[in-house]
């Protein structure tokens, strides 16, 4: 399924089967020899914009770490397959650039083979003959392989490819990626196949996130997670880590579950306000759908006003008409009572108007009421908020508090330690001298052994003599002598013999007991070294987050206090870039003329040199002919001239490497205020679409003010007819006075609320922000605590080698302590068959053999208890990269799910 997607997504490029095959062959080939393979990637991905591609979006990245890691793993042993972007950074060669190779390599007269042979100088070119012969050797030993990709499409197969040669490898295998990879990329069904064209608007296309890659190597990460639950299943889980790291973690997982929980009900409440909101205003009208809930409330205000100061004008009228219509009143009765009923329709016209502007306040003051018990249900999370973030700190605190105990500590316990290995460093020297001492006696006593060996033989020669001789007495005289010269001789043999067994037994006795303190306390003080790294890296993280989180604040109030100012100093930042661009062009100018005055220099000093060449030519020519003393001062003019010439040229190449790094740096300079132009540009197309909307807003506004103005026309035509019900009316103006009192205190506390509740969303927008970004940084932090659980991992890996490496040296000791031991064996074999009656010396050997083989034995078990010591190191590996693998998965899901629901979707990689 995973090749299915990621061929819809990406098209295979063509050569990736071929590759595929190569890679194949190449890790079946190094896993049938039993060596670990490393993938290594290198250097950024291009993704391109158009099916055939003009456009492209590049990730930069020069590709140093990856090949500076392979030279790495090439060295320890490893078999590497490089995975490179084109012209990125290569393995043994990142380090020598073609511009010193050109001026470095000079070419020798051609063979007749038609080979062509170079000449180096190895100042030029510091440790190439070390780089080139590590690269070859590499290349014949069949352990590199080097494929180049430059596409993302090409190193998303690639890799899917690798990772597939090297699955059945197991263990043995190993993935170092380091390439700059895109987050981004255009689908193939959204990819125009032409050039995009700069007349059909600015560049605006849709990337989609990669999701293909990541999958394949979570499958396989999932995959390693369950062989690794297999082998691991006798663990249990067994961590290295103290107790208090682990009661560290595990509180900062439950505020981190606790916080993201309760910042999952904020949005929820949130939303569920503003879709009450947007019910409410809907069922008003389509007309004022568009403005704030302050502005519809001072617009119904508005509305009643208008009305009753239209009343109060129609009041002062009638006073002067009333005399006139006394008389009037009497002629025209019938015409009176028609004028009254229209009067009663139009009254009950204002009374219905009236009705309505009740209704409406009454619905007001059900908003209000609703507001203010959202703002004080908002109030009271955000009181929880407070706390929990009090708490938080306070932890914080505690955590400091603990962190500097334990450094403390740890300072105690590393002075002890060093103390101990400079204590166990003279019992070693101590040790090394007996040893050396030791050795000597040795020898000595096998001088003394063959001058015993040799008074014996003389003395059986004597023997022999002396039984052909005729006299009695002078045979009988030997006989004692040679008695008492054995007996002798068998006693100092005892003695030194037993002297020689003490002396071996100390010295064992003592080098296994300082080799197992030595291994003890290297043990811990590599533990308290490692507590302490990672203690101070927590301490600097925790601190790195709370500036971050301070100066987040800060940023954040200055942008909701003043958008205005910004926009004005992002115009004014637009006006100085573009001065500063055209400064900077310039200055371009300026440094073309100077290269084009650098090329005529250099034609000038290549004149110089053929002139040089021909002086020295002529100075040759002057030695031979003629060696006066004319001709030696013609001779050092021409050498001085010389030596001006070379201290000429030296300048003009140092002021041209010097004008060839200022270019480079204003081209940085130039790159770096483009991209501030791109920003600022973006900043300012977003201020006109709000300018945009605020004036489509405004001219809204101005229709319902047109609207307005009608309605007070068709209000002074009802006026004019309803002169004469002003009486009746009166009584009902005093109470809409009343009335427009209430309504004033009640906008007035409106506008109250309004304020408060606006500033209390502002406040809890704040608090909103400062969780993400706690929450980003704690999964930025969890991704360093994984880093640094691999960088264990390796260190251990290391570790374990160089014990077994150590193994072998004990292994090798024992062997040759054998072979000693051999020696000595067969040296006592010949001094039994010499001396019948030596039987004490033959016991004695034989218990010194006994001796050593209870040794051996002792080693033995030394040595299986090392090899279970390996064990459970490879078991507590296994079971941190377990918990790493589920503290991963866990942060990606956690992770993606808050970004889905709060962040939007980023346009650019």
């Amino acid at each position: 399924m995973a090749e299915m997607d990621l061929v819809a997504e990406f098209p295979q490029p063509a050569g990736a089967a071929r590759w595929a095959e190569v890679m194949a062959r190449f890790a079946a080939r190094l896993g049938a020899q039993g060596r670990r393979v490393v993938l290594v990637t290198s250097g950024g991905t291009k993704v391109p914009l158009e099916a055939r591609p003009v456009r492209f979006l590049d990730n930069f990245s020069s590709g140093r770490r990856g090949a500076t890691s392979a030279e790495a793993f090439l060295a320890a042993g490893y078999a590497v397959l490089f995975l490179y972007r084109a012209r990125s950074a290569f393995p043994f060669a990142h380090r020598f650039p073609p511009q010193t190779w050109l001026s470095a390599l000079r070419p020798t007269s051609p063979a007749n083979s038609g080979l062509l042979s170079l000449e180096v100088e190895e100042k030029t070119l510091p440790g190439f003959a070390a780089a080139l012969r590590s690269y070859q050797q590499a290349a014949a030993a069949g352990t590199f392989l080097a494929v180049e990709f430059t596409t993302l499409a090409d190193y998303l197969h690639l890799l899917q490819a690798a990772a597939q040669a090297l699955n059945p490898l197991g263990s043995s295998a190993m993935f170092y990626l380091a390439a700059a990879v895109s987050d981004f990329y255009v689908p193939v069904s959204e990819m125009p196949e032409h050039k995009i064209q700069s007349s059909g608007g600015p560049l605006q296309c849709s990337e989609d996130m990669l999701r293909t890659a990541s999958r394949n190597l979570e499958e396989l990460s999932v995959k390693d997670m369950e062989k690794m639950k297999e082998v691991g299943n006798d663990t249990n889980r067994v961590c290295n880590l103290p107790e208090e790291r682990e009661a560290f973690s595990h509180g900062y997982e439950k505020e981190n579950k606790h916080l993201t929980h309760e910042f999952k009900e904020l949005q929820l409440k949130q939303e569920a306000q503003i879709k009450e909101v947007k019910e409410m205003w809907y069922q008003e009208g389509s007309e004022l759908a568009l403005s704030s809930p302050s502005e519809q409330i001072a617009y119904l205000l508005v509305d009643r006003s208008k009305l009753l100061s239209k009343l109060e004008l129609g009041d002062s009228k009638p006073e002067s008409q009333r005399c006139m219509s006394g008389n009037l009143q009497k002629k025209c009765a019938q015409s009176h009572n028609e004028d009254i009923e229209k009067d009663k329709t139009s009254q009950n016209g204002t009374e219905r108007d009236v009705e309505q502007i009740a209704k409406r306040l009454r619905m007001v003051h059900e908003e209000i009421q609703r507001f203010t018990d959202e703002l004080q249900g908002n109030e009271k999370e955000q009181s929880k908020l407070d706390f929990a973030l009090e708490n938080a700190q306070l932890e914080i605190e505690k955590l400091k508090k603990n962190l500097t105990k334990l450094r403390e500590n740890d300072s105690i316990d590393l002075k002890k330690a060093k103390e101990h290995n400079q204590r166990l460093n003279e019992e070693i020297l101590a040790l090394r001298t007996r040893v050396r001492s030791l050795d000597s006696e040795r020898k000595v006593l096998g001088e003394v052994v063959e001058r015993l060996k040799g008074e014996i033989r003389e003395s059986q020669e004597n023997k022999q003599l002396g039984n052909h001789s005729p006299g009695k007495t002078v045979g009988a005289e030997q006989k004692e002598q040679n008695a008492s010269c054995r007996e002798k001789l068998k006693y100092q043999q005892q003695e030194e013999v037993q002297q020689l067994r003490q002396n071996l037994h100390r010295l064992q006795v003592l080098c296994n007991s300082a080799e197992k303190e030595l291994r003890y306390e290297r043990g811990k003080n590599l533990d308290l070294k490692q507590q302490n790294s990672l203690l101070q890296e927590e301490s600097v993280k925790i601190k790195i987050e709370l500036k971050q989180a301070q100066q987040k604040l800060l940023d954040s109030v200055k942008l909701y206090s003043s958008p205005p100012a910004e926009w004005k100093q992002c115009q004014q930042k637009i006006k100085e870039l573009e001065l500063e661009v055209l400064t900077q062009a310039q200055i371009i100018k300026s440094q073309n003329s100077l290269q084009e005055k650098l090329a005529q220099e250099k034609s000038k000093v290549a004149d110089a040199e053929e002139k040089i060449l021909d002086l020295q030519q002529k100075l040759e020519h002057a030695h031979k002919v003629c060696l006066t003393d004319a001709c030696i001062l013609g001779k050092k003019q021409l050498e001085e001239r010389i030596k001006e010439a070379t201290e000429n040229e030296a300048k003009i190449k140092q002021q041209y490497q010097e004008e060839q790094q200022k270019r480079k740096l204003l081209d940085q300079n130039i790159n770096e205020l483009q991209k501030e132009v791109k920003i600022l540009q973006d900043k300012e197309n977003v201020l006109e679409r709000t300018n945009f909307q605020q004036q489509y807003r405004i001219q809204q506004q101005e229709a319902q003010l047109k609207q307005l103005e009608n309605n007070k026309r068709k209000s002074d035509a009802y006026l004019k007819s309803n002169q004469e019900l002003l009486k009746k009316v009166s009584g009902l103006q005093q109470e809409k006075k009343a009335l427009h009192k209430e309504c004033r205190r009640f906008v007035k506390q409106i506008d109250v609320h309004m304020r408060n509740y606006n500033k209390k969303c502002y406040d809890h927008k704040t608090k909103l922000h400062r969780v993400k970004n706690r929450f980003i940084h704690e999964v930025e932090q969890r991704d360093d605590r994984i880093k640094l659980l691999e960088n264990e991992n390796g260190i251990l890996r290391q570790k374990l080698e160089k014990e077994k490496a150590f193994q072998d040296q004990i292994l090798a000791q024992n062997n040759n302590l054998l072979l000693e031991n051999r020696k000595l064996l067969e040296q006592l074999t010949e001094q039994e068959k010499l001396i019948e009656d030596n039987r004490c010396t033959i016991s004695s050997v034989q218990h010194r053999v006994f001796f050593l083989d209870k040794e051996n034995k002792q080693l033995q078990e030394n040595r299986l208890q090392l090899t279970e010591q390996v064990g459970l190191l490879k078991r507590v590996i296994r079971s941190i990269q377990i918990f790493r693998g589920q503290e991963t998965i866990f942060s990606s899901t956690s992770k993606y799910e808050v970004l889905n629901k709060i962040l939007p979707l980023s346009n650019s990689s």
